[in-house]
């Protein structure tokens, strides 16, 4: 059962809210405790929080001296600092605990019993297990005020604890020893307080979603990150070892489903028919039948028969999953390349995060499994019946089909302990030999030089394969990245850089990588080959393995707190094994998203990753189809901007160009129900590492427009993503007739072919970019701030001037406004603009950068809006100079361009071009030069309507006195005008007014008393 809305949002109050509770009471404990304020020889201390203080101290002290030379001129943290870090991990880790007893308290899935019972969190001091326990141990439940033994718990915490004791023999990194952070003293009142929290009935729902662990870590910490959004917002930088706190975001179920079975789901799809097989899911009609209840739902959604947020039925699991699988075509070349069993499919998440992706693939899985069987006829009786059963199912899918890296060792931890309740919620018994997830903080980077497994690696390397330990220890730096980079290190390349370096080399020579070469020609071509490639994959062999035996001696295998029936490689071994290239079937990911101009360290993305430096989440995008094999397939949940906007040209033009763009789940703003803003806008890709084929599928849930901010904005957009709304088929190679090769999937083939047709703007028109002030108070002035300013003074301003001319009309931004620009701003332009220019010399030893454009200022053109949400243009009614929001066309036929920038299809086309606030010169450049008939008289029309509002119009350089307008009204008459069909008739116009309201009589009146207007 998954956790309703309702529960999600209480669920988010209620951990941030312990989090707070936590981190106070157990400051305060540990100070009360341990009278850390005073000396310890003075504090009055029992020897054993005497001794249990000195392990304390000394642990800070050890962390105050160990940062040394690793800080590296930073800011040194000071003890307070690692204090806070003790108590904030006892805080999470009995947090955790608490969490994970309570998930295994509730029931399964069709009344199936709970993992652990009695229960003993649920229901806190009223459960079933401690009830037991003060009846069988009443001298252990007795209150005991004032002595040692008294915890103050009446027994609870000591049945607690022996409960964790007894976990700890499954999952010893969360029920075991946690070190240090045994040391900080949880108080009874603490304890019951988060108890009975946890207990609230609000969360009921939460208990039965595999989801919950995610979203505790999540609601854990957003604090973290709320505070690391206001270091950006002040400035700052993100740290390397800041990434994953500010970078952590938990999927949204329904994204996840749609991501993993419109990737998963036709892999095993072409699986079925590589072997002939018909699945399941079309035999017995699953398929046929969501397909014909999308269609009753979506036009009951289109009646208003049912809310818009209101869920699609669904009947089965079977259906549950395969709902969001959209119907596509299987490539051919999909089928030949599918696995030969669900059981030899590698699946990765190169950002792992808590586990959400590997939690609900592993339930598809599962599934899968058993269809396979039943497709082999390896059920019942049949020898091979023994591998399909659930403990042997979930213990290979554990084993070999699901892997997942992330920076964070926390979150790997979390992931694990998902997967491990999801894997005995199918199959209690089972016991995998080993999971493949592991955090990529190695802790290289403050190794020494001469650490002495380091000092063998290179000899070991040097002696087995030439390689100079110089190169050795390049190698290893490059490993020291790993605790910050996570999957994007690329590891084989680095080994390879390694040989190809010493392969150049004068002490190479190509002697010990290269077979040596046949002098006198005697040896058949192929044979020289083989000699000179074995050498080279011995020593590439060689060196991996001496890398993973000194990963093996720096870290351990028990970093994921299970434990396993085989023995778990260390983190370092299984790190670099996991990020091998062209191993995997299928990667998926939520990758992070931050733009590397915001991290304080971005070298190795930009040199790597050149295509995808703007962003992480676009270097992840490359890397997906590097980690996956030929034919394999990459699925990500990322930003969407790569789709559009100029920056990710490049990238766009090598994604589409190279790979099979599968599908696209444009779920754009509002996907995430925590992130109420518009920052985030995002969309599923899946490609195939192949060449392109069929046709593309895409859905767009909600419609491109919508610019709701309602709470109920993500319930919509689940609902609709559950029937299929907006459901587009297109042909990526055919978009790339669009300049930059923008993914305007939903258009059709008559607008691709008149954008094909017609002319580009930017090849008869100049569209140039304005000035920038660099002091907008200093330099501007509102027109009415102008004492000697006069209507004739500013018609008047031209590029060149009979006498000096101070003050002249300035074109800025104008969102909302079109047709005419008003007269609003006027710049300081004496001496024609010398100040702004010595000015922008000093500062930046040029100003033509910052003064571009001079040539057209002063003529007339067509201004637009460069930020807003809808495009418009506006004729220069003042000639002037323009500022750098104020960007403008100079065309031959000013009308002309006017309407087209007005009508609703550039509006329609340059939405496409750039989906953001921001349009840019180069997105008006593209815009097809679409003739309006009749643009003359259109504009006539407009300009009589709008010189009678202005006059009219009291803040206007033009007003008379208070009167109608007529210019709402030709303003629609002129929309209507514009985007008539071609051939039809202008529309008949008859001049309606607005009255004026009464207080522009007032305000009149007032100014005549005042002198400032003549009656």
């Amino acid at each position: 059962m998954t956790m309703t809305p309702d529960a999600k949002r209480a669920l988010s109050t209620t951990i941030r809210a312990l989090r707070a509770r936590l981190l106070t009471d157990l400051r305060d404990a540990t100070e009360s405790t341990y009278r850390l304020a005073v000396r310890a020889r003075d504090a009055g201390l029992d020897a054993g929080a005497r001794v249990r203080r000195r392990r304390l101290e000394d642990w800070i002290a050890e962390q105050v001296r160990a940062q040394g030379a690793a800080a590296r001129g930073k800011a040194l943290r000071g003890a307070d600092d690692f204090r806070k870090e003790v108590e904030q991990r006892a805080a999470y880790t009995l947090l955790n605990r608490l969490v994970i007893l309570r998930l295994m308290e509730a029931p399964g899935d069709g009344g199936a019993p709970p993992l652990r019972s009695p229960a003993l969190v649920t229901g806190g001091w009223n459960s079933r297990a401690y009830q037991d326990f003060r009846a069988l141990a009443p001298a252990l439940c007795r209150p005991s005020r004032g002595t040692a033994d008294d915890d103050g718990t009446e027994g609870y915490a000591f049945l607690l604890g022996l409960v964790f004791e007894d976990l700890a023999a499954d999952l010893p990194g969360l029920y075991g020893p946690s070190g240090v952070a045994d040391l900080v003293p949880v108080p009874a009142a603490t304890l019951r307080h988060v108890v009975d929290a946890l207990d609230d009935p609000a969360l009921a729902s939460c208990w039965t979603d595999d989801m919950t662990l995610g979203w505790v870590y999540q609601y854990w910490n957003d604090p973290e990150r709320e505070a690391l959004d206001a270091k950006l917002n002040g400035g700052g930088k993100v740290e390397p070892h800041e990434i994953a706190s500010k970078t952590q975001m938990f999927t949204e179920r329904y994204m996840v489903d749609w991501l993993l079975q419109n990737s998963l789901g036709p892999m095993w799809l072409a699986m079925c028919r590589h072997h002939g097989w018909t699945a399941e899911c079309e035999a017995d009609g699953t398929l046929t039948a969501l397909e014909a209840r999308r269609v009753v739902w979506r036009a009951r959604r289109e009646a208003g028969e049912v809310d818009p947020t209101e869920l699609m039925p669904l009947e089965t699991d079977a259906e549950r999953r395969w709902a969001y699988y959209v119907p596509q075509p299987i490539p051919d070349e999909a089928v030949r390349a599918a696995p030969e069993s669900v059981r030899s499919l590698r699946l990765l998440d190169p950002a792992v995060g808590s586990g959400h992706f590997l939690v609900v693939a592993l339930d598809l899985l599962v599934a899968l499994y058993r269809e396979e069987a039943r497709h082999r006829g390896e059920v019942g009786a049949h020898p091979q019946a023994g591998r399909w059963t659930d403990r042997a199912i979930v213990e290979r899918i554990l084993t070999h089909n699901l892997h997942g890296v992330d920076l964070d060792p926390r979150a790997v931890q979390i992931a694990a302990a998902a997967l491990w309740l999801k894997a005995r919620r199918v199959a209690p018994d089972a016991r995998p030999e080993r999971m493949n997830l592991v955090a990529s903080n190695l802790s290289l980077a403050s190794l020494p030089d001469d650490d002495p497994a380091l000092v063998e690696l290179r000899d070991e390397v040097e002696r087995e394969t030439g390689l100079p330990g110089a190169l050795t220890d390049t190698l290893v730096h490059a490993l020291r990245g790993a605790d910050h980079l996570g999957s994007l290190l690329r590891v084989d390349r680095a080994v390879e850089a390694a040989l190809d370096e010493h392969e150049r080399g004068p002490r190479g020579g190509g002697r010990v990588l290269q077979g040596s070469l046949d002098l006198l020609g005697d040896a058949a071509p192929a044979a020289v080959v083989a000699r000179e490639v074995r050498p080279r994959a011995e020593a590439r062999a060689s060196l991996q393995k001496r890398l993973e035996d000194f990963l093996a001696r720096h870290t351990t295998g028990d970093d994921l707190g299970l434990r396993m029936r085989g023995e778990q490689l260390a983190a370092g071994v299984r790190f670099v094994r996991m990020v091998r290239e062209g191993t995997y079937d299928l990667v998926v990911a939520n990758p992070p998203y931050q733009g590397t101009s915001k991290l304080a360290d971005s070298k190795y993305v930009e040199r790597h990753y050149p295509l995808g430096k703007a962003d992480l989440y676009a270097a992840f995008l490359l890397r997906g189809l590097e980690l996956v094999r030929d034919d394999g397939v990459s699925a990500m949940l990322t930003m969407r901007n790569w789709m559009f906007i100029n920056q990710y040209a490049a990238l766009r033009e090598y994604l589409l160009g190279t790979s099979d763009l599968r599908g696209l789940g444009d779920f754009d703003r509002g996907a995430f129900e925590d992130v109420p803003d518009e920052v985030v806008s995002v969309a599923v890709s899946v490609f195939t590492r192949a060449a392109h084929g069929a046709q593309s599928i895409a859905i767009s849930p909600t419609p491109r427009d919508d610019r709701s901010r309602d709470s109920a904005r993500t319930p919509r957009k689940r609902a609709a993503t559950l029937c299929h709304v907006g459901r587009h088929e297109f042909d990526p190679a055919a978009l790339k007739v669009v300049p930059e090769w923008p993914l305007v999937y939903w258009w059709d083939s008559e607008l691709l072919d008149k954008y094909v047709t017609l002319p580009r703007l930017g090849g008869s028109a100049r569209v140039r970019q304005g000035l920038a002030t660099s002091d907008n108070v200093r330099r501007l002035r509102r027109h009415f701030e102008i004492v000697q300013l006069t209507l004739a003074t500013v018609r008047g301003s031209g590029s060149t001037f009979s006498r000096p001319v101070q003050w002249v009309p300035h074109i800025m931004g104008a969102a909302g406004i079109a047709w005419f620009d008003r007269l609003t701003y006027v710049i300081d332009w004496g001496r024609f603009g010398l100040g702004l220019k010595v000015h922008h010399e000093r500062q930046y030893s040029s100003y033509t950068k910052r003064v571009p454009a001079e040539d057209v200022y002063f003529r007339t053109g067509v201004a637009f809006s460069t930020i807003g949400a809808s495009f418009s243009g506006r004729i220069h009614r003042y000639p002037g100079t323009i500022d750098t929001t104020g960007c403008s066309v100079y065309p031959a036929d000013v009308s002309s361009v006017a309407c087209l920038f007005n009508s609703t299809f550039a509006r329609r086309i340059l939405d496409s071009l750039n989906p953001t606030i921001h349009y840019t010169n180069g997105d008006v450049e593209r815009l097809p030069l679409l003739r309006i008939e009749n643009a003359g008289d259109i504009v006539s029309t407009l300009n009589a309507a709008f010189v009678s509002n202005e006059a009219h119009r009291e803040p206007s350089v033009e007003f008379l006195r208070p009167g109608p307008s007529p210019w709402r009204h030709a303003q629609e008459w002129a929309q209507l005008a514009v985007d008539r069909p071609d051939g039809a008739p202008l529309p008949p116009h008859e001049p309606v007014y607005d009255p004026e309201p009464p207080t522009d009589h007032l305000s009149f009146a007032l100014g005549v008393a005042l002198g400032r207007f003549d009656p």
